[in-house]
C-alpha cells in the first residue's frame, strides 16, 4: 500500500517532498503493474489510496508552519558605519537587532526594554566602555545568563575581562566575519 511505501521511505530516512515523491511513484508503478496483470479491482484501490494520502499531503505543505521567534540581539557599537552593516547583516540573517552606541546607552536599553537574547558589545566606547558595561551585567540578577559577545577592534588581552559567566562569552576580533558572528548567535541556546 501507499502508506507502506511512505513507512518504507522514513525507515530509510528519507521523509518530506523527496520521500512522499519515492513513495508515490512506487504506488503508480504499482497500478501500473496491477493494471497489466488485468487486476483492475485492485489498482483502482492502490490509486484510491495514493489519491488520499496525496491530498493529504498537499493539505499538510498548504499549512504554514507555527511561526518561529526571531532571536534579539542588542548592538552595542559607537561606529556608525559599522552599527549599519553590521545590524543590516543580522538582520538579512533573521535576526531583531537594536542599537545603541555607548554602554550606558546598552543598560538603559536593559532596563527598559525587552531583554535581547544576545549582546554584542564593542569594548572602546565612549562615556561608559565595554569592560565596565559587561561588568555592571554580571552584577544584575536581572541579566543574570545574558550572553556576550565581544565584537571590537582590541585584542582580549587589552582588557581584564575574563571568558565565561562573568566575563564575555566569546570574542570576535575586528575585522569581523559576520557569518561567524551569525552562527555563534543561532547555535547557542537562548532560553530568554
Amino acid at each position: 500500500s501507499l502508506y507502506e511505501g511512505r513507512t518504507s521511505c522514513a525507515k530509510l530516512g528519507i521523509q518530506g517532498k523527496l520521500g512522499f515523491r519515492i513513495a508515490s511513484y512506487i504506488a503508480l508503478s504499482l497500478v501500473a503493474k496491477q493494471m497489466q496483470a488485468g487486476m483492475i479491482d485492485a489498482a483502482g484501490q492502490t490509486l484510491q489510496q495514493a489519491l488520499a494520502a496525496l491530498e493529504k499531503v498537499d493539505q499538510s505543505l498548504r499549512t504554514p508552519p507555527p511561526p518561529v521567534r526571531a532571536l534579539g540581539a542588542l548592538l552595542v557599537e559607537d561606529d556608525a558605519n559599522e552599527q549599519a552593516l553590521l545590524s543590516s547583516y543580522l538582520r538579512m540573517s533573521g535576526i531583531r537587532v537594536d542599537v545603541v552606541g555607548d554602554g550606558s546607552e546598552a543598560l538603559e536599553f536593559l532596563s527598559y526594554r525587552q531583554r535581547p537574547d544576545i549582546v554584542l558589545m564593542d569594548m572602546r566606547l565612549p562615556r561608559f566602555d565595554g569592560p565596565s558595561t559587561v561588568a555592571a551585567i554580571r552584577e544584575n540578577p536581572a541579566y543574570q545568563g545574558l550572553t556576550i559577545f565581544a565584537v571590537t577592534g582590541s585584542s582580549p588581552t587589552e582588557f581584564n575581562l575574563p571568558l565565561g559567566k562573568r566575563g564575555v562569552d566569546a570574542w570576535f576580533q575586528k575585522p569581523l566575519n559576520p557569518a561567524r558572528i551569525v552562527e555563534a548567535i543561532t547555535t547557542l541556546p537562548h532560553p530568554n
